[in-house]
């Protein structure tokens, strides 16, 4: 589903080191 999605590029960003800047995106 789209949450499981969801729930997989958040992990992917914080893994990637890039959630920081999505945050600082919005």
């Amino acid at each position: 589903g789209f949450r499981n999605l969801n729930h997989y590029i958040l992990r992917s960003l914080i893994h990637s080191g890039q959630l920081q800047n999505r945050i600082n995106a919005l």
